[in-house]
């Protein structure tokens, strides 16, 4: 299991998940519906997995993927 900060993500990758999903004052939703889940969970493993990340991941809070 890895963790992972979505909302720090970098500018176009955040701008790709703010564009599929609800937002409420700049801050990324979690979907209710359980397809939607599924959804947004493989896109914030593909986003941050594809990101390299300053810090060592799991060192703040974030979403737990694995």
């Amino acid at each position: 299991m890895r963790l992972v900060d979505l909302f720090d993500l970098p500018g176009e990758k955040r701008a790709l998940m703010q564009s599929k999903y609800r937002q409420d004052e700049d801050e990324i939703r979690l979907p209710t519906k359980v397809h939607e889940v599924h959804a947004f969970l493989l896109d914030a493993r593909y986003v941050c997995l594809s990101s390299p990340w300053s810090a060592p991941l799991g060192s703040g809070g974030g979403a737990a993927l694995s």
